[in-house]
């Protein structure tokens, strides 16, 4: 995996360094901080389950951009991307739930896109469109797990849970809105909203098995959760020209 990923990188890099070295003042780089939240469809017919609760989490990328012209851009880069695989649980009647936030699944994912400034202000302000398909490689990875809950009225919840990647390479749409503001001797200041859309069903599965046991009853439950690939994508950059 490492070594397709260096070379996927390396191709993109050298694609943009090729652009850079023909035109310098079109060329722009941003580090960014993502917040990302994965979309994730949960069956639980108990109604106990909480397996989305730390869904969204903050991730990092570098986006690359090349001014083609006044109106158009491409745009490439590297991000990392995760998919979480956490187990929670919560008692109906009344009780404290410790909620349990657990290493996601990770991986990378490579964006190919154009855009479109649809609407500059005073050489402060831009506001561009975009859209991108995405390239995005999983590890092949399974796991299982289990959880042992006691609330005060002596409700008690035992579990056991089952992971694993279905797709380890999938792709995404992703249409974008980009706001840029400028700062002097500095760059442009970048916030971005994207909706990742996948072309896959399923790219990561869990399956729980789990017993509700109170004074009176006992109770065993299937449960799962599955993501497609798609999710929603806010970030913050700074924007650098060459």
């Amino acid at each position: 995996m490492l070594v397709r990923m260096f070379r996927l990188v390396t191709f993109h890099l050298l694609t943009f360094i090729s652009l850079f070295i023909n035109g310098q003042s079109k060329f722009s780089i941003t580090p960014e901080l993502i917040l990302r939240t994965p979309s994730l469809k949960i069956t639980d017919p108990g109604g106990y389950l909480i397996a989305d609760q730390f869904n969204r989490r903050l991730t990092y990328g570098l986006t690359m951009t090349y001014e083609v012209s006044e109106k158009i851009n491409l745009t490439s880069g590297v991000r990392r991307i995760f998919f979480v695989n956490d187990e929670n649980y919560w008692f109906k009647s009344f009780g404290t739930v410790l909620f349990i936030k657990g290493n996601p699944t990770t991986g990378f994912q490579i964006p190919v896109g154009i855009s479109y400034n649809l609407l500059r202000l005073s050489n402060r302000f831009q506001l561009i469109v975009g859209a991108a398909m995405t390239y995005n490689q999983l590890p092949q990875q399974s796991g299982t797990g289990g959880l042992r809950l006691v609330s005060s009225t002596n409700t008690i919840i035992q579990s056991s849970s089952s992971f694993s990647v279905k797709e380890t390479i999938f792709w995404t749409m992703a249409p974008s809105i980009n706001l840029l503001y400028r700062v002097k001797h500095i760059g442009w200041i970048s916030y971005t909203f994207e909706q990742q859309i996948s072309l896959s069903k399923e790219v990561l599965a869990m399956q729980f098995e789990y017993n509700v046991e109170t004074p009176n009853s006992s109770n065993n439950y299937r449960a799962s959760s599955s993501a497609a690939g798609s999710g929603r994508h806010h970030s913050i950059g700074l924007r650098i020209n060459f």
